[in-house]
């Protein structure tokens, strides 16, 4: 997963804001989080999304595969 500023045109599968904002383009989830700042904020939160969401669904093993190891990954 890539931290990044929002840039209009690009697609994003999460968007962290810090004011009020419906769902860009084509992400499906937009949060709004007040006082988000720093980069640290955004790395921190970065950290929080892999351990609860990405480390317990089925896609994070899709998409943090190591292309010479994927004959040896469980199928889900």
């Amino acid at each position: 997963m890539n931290v990044t500023y929002y840039q209009p045109g690009n697609a994003y599968d999460l968007v962290l804001t810090n004011y009020h904002e419906e769902p860009y383009d084509d992400t499906d989830y937009t949060y709004w989080l007040t006082n988000l700042g720093t980069i640290h904020d955004l790395e921190m939160i970065k950290k929080i999304v892999e351990k609860n969401f990405y480390a317990e669904t089925p896609v994070h093993h899709l998409m943090l595969k190591q292309p010479n190891k994927l004959h040896n990954t469980k199928k889900w």
